[in-house]
């Protein structure tokens, strides 16, 4: 199983060989499982942890926002825990003896853009935006609060749609040409 997991393997489009494809999805499913199993154990170490500080906590400090706080930040990690635990189970669950045909349509499907976990990490990273809102703040007047949150957001939001921007160019050069490759299989052996 080593050999399957060289990093250096080059995703680059060479032709449409089936048998150079698979090796190159096997190397990229192996390198995806492993960083969703290590993200999942960083969420599942995290909520208790947060937890613990933010909720479970008797600390009469802690106000009532702050504990607010820290569970849109546990309800956050809940969500990303239960995405990369998917993701884990999707990984060990792939199959390459299939058919080649049937192996290359679920390789396209595995490597589309846009998943429907995209949602849910959506959902995930605007309880993180909320956890970051309440974290910290008094409620003084109105104004302050208005400020905060437009400077929560000003700093926030670009973070985010840097972050996404460097997923989509990861996706570009690792993941849309294997895409691509298997696209070009599928349209030949259906031809």
């Amino acid at each position: 199983m080593n050999s399957l997991v060289n990093k250096n393997i080059d995703t680059s489009i060479a032709g449409s060989n089936p048998d150079d494809l698979i090796l190159k999805l096997k190397n990229e499913d192996a390198r995806n499982l492993r960083i969703s199993k290590n993200f999942q154990w960083i969420y599942w170490i995290l909520i208790p942890i947060y937890a613990g500080f933010f909720i479970l906590n008797p600390d009469d400090e802690l106000n009532l926002l702050s504990r607010i706080s820290g569970a849109c930040y546990v309800v956050s990690f809940i969500i990303f825990a239960f995405i990369f635990r998917k993701s884990v189970k999707e990984y060990k669950a792939i199959d390459y003896s299939l058919p080649t045909l049937e192996m290359m349509k679920q390789a396209v499907k595995r490597y589309h853009l846009w998943q429907p976990r995209l949602l849910w990490a959506l959902l995930s990273v605007l309880f993180i935006d909320a956890g970051l809102i309440f974290s910290g703040i008094e409620f003084v007047d109105a104004a302050s609060f208005l400020n905060r949150f437009l400077w929560i957001q000003a700093t926030f939001l670009p973070a985010i749609g840097i972050s996404f921007g460097i997923g989509v160019l990861i996706w570009s050069k690792r993941q849309k040409p294997l895409r691509d490759q298997a696209l070009r299989i599928i349209k030949e052996l259906i031809e």
